[in-house]
């Protein structure tokens, strides 16, 4: 979704089979190249704390840690974890 200048992720997804092949890093370069130029700045997303393949991704995806939401996520209970990346 993009709101003026702020673009955020709400879902990224590989299928089982095909994880571990760096598709989900190639998907989020084409959404930072489309994001920007329809003139995102940056992009924000937030993630269980607990998927911590998620925020290696997105970690290795140059995403910075901006904030947590306790107890965001009831099934199964977790915190949310903010994350956010300046695009340009």
């Amino acid at each position: 979704a993009m709101l003026g200048e702020l673009c955020e992720l709400r879902r990224i997804a590989v299928h089982p089979s095909a994880r571990r092949r760096g598709l989900a890093g190639r998907l989020l370069d084409e959404l930072f190249d489309r994001a920007e130029a329809a003139g995102c700045r940056r992009v924000e997303l937030e993630v269980a704390a607990s998927n911590e393949a998620a925020l290696s991704l997105y970690d290795a995806a140059g995403f910075v840690v901006v904030g947590r939401r306790r107890g965001y996520y009831r099934a199964p209970p977790d915190d949310a974890i903010l994350l956010d990346r300046p695009l340009g």
